[in-house]
């Protein structure tokens, strides 16, 4: 069993890598998303008072 302890270890630290990649991938997305919602919806509120507001597109 002491032969496999390595190979055990290192195909945890790269499965735990793609893991924690993936997850921070989608909180990164959803950061993004959060913070172009906001975006959106003070851009309607303040073309609503009669602002010219010029909408960035990215």
């Amino acid at each position: 069993m002491e032969e496999w302890q390595p190979q055990i270890m290192i195909g945890l630290f790269f499965v735990v890598g793609i893991f924690l990649s993936y997850m921070g991938a989608i909180f990164i997305e959803k950061g993004i998303e959060r913070i172009r919602h906001k975006l959106q919806l003070s851009s309607s509120r303040a073309t609503h008072k009669g602002k010219d507001i010029v909408k960035r597109v990215h």
